[in-house]
């Protein structure tokens, strides 16, 4: 009885709060966003790039202007603020590989696990063993053979770390950025997330051709189900999350 008429007393209340915003006054405010484009000179380079106007008010790319500066854009976790900031050296020595998208550096005198942006492999040392695959272990073992004990350059993109507070990175061995050549061996599936999506059209173009060659893990297809209905799961948890 008591639960019953306290589910009927916050019934009374929250109908009321309904009621009392109906038919108070109602105040609304519309804010139009115009795409257009401008011209842009940074140290009298011109910078092509789309910009939003916003009542009055020309907003540009910050990564735009970073660059043309030789600069980079960074995130600052306090005050949850994109900032410019001047390029670190990001040479780092790679000491052990985790997994397909997940390597631990030397980087700034600490050690730091790095997962690969925008790219996702197999699972092979989840602890939920039945997730992990055997296309894991390959993507897995081809990374260490590219990387494990190699100096590599790390790219940040605006976002720097990650919940778990590893670092997010474009990792560059030489002239290749390995994130592009996973998929482009076909060891992984694209798997990129605002705001990190600086390299997203590459990535998609590059997996494209990978599948549509059956290159790495695609010409597995048939029998890498399992792999591809975890990466779909993953997507669809984190949409509805």
């Amino acid at each position: 009885m008591k639960k019953y008429v306290r589910g009927f007393i916050l019934g009374v209340i929250i109908t009321t709060l309904l009621m009392s915003t109906a038919f108070g006054e109602r105040v609304s405010k519309a804010i139009d966003l115009v795409y257009n484009s401008v011209n842009i000179t940074v140290n009298g380079e011109k910078v092509d790039t789309d910009n939003i106007l916003l009542e009055g008010t020309t907003y540009v790319p910050l990564r735009a202007i970073a660059e043309m500066l030789g600069k980079e854009v960074g995130w600052d976790h306090a005050t949850k603020t994109a900032i410019i900031k001047d390029k670190e050296s990001n040479t780092a020595k790679v000491i052990r590989v985790v997994d397909g998208d997940t390597i631990v550096v030397y980087f700034n005198g600490n050690d730091e696990r790095v997962r690969l942006i925008g790219i996702d492999t197999p699972e092979s040392i989840h602890p939920d063993t039945s997730k992990n695959v055997e296309e894991g272990t390959i993507a897995s073992n081809f990374t260490k053979d590219r990387l494990e004990g190699k100096e590599v350059t790390l790219e940040f993109d605006v976002q720097e770390r990650d919940q778990y507070g590893r670092l997010l990175a474009y990792v560059w061995y030489g002239e290749e950025m390995f994130n592009k050549v996973l998929l482009q061996e076909g060891y992984a599936q694209v798997s990129t997330y605002p705001p990190n999506v600086k390299y997203v059209d590459d990535f998609l173009e590059l997996q494209k051709e990978a599948r549509e060659d059956n290159k790495g893990l695609w010409k597995y297809i048939e029998t890498s189900h399992r792999w591809l209905t975890n990466i779909i799961m993953k997507i669809i948890i984190k949409k509805f999350n």
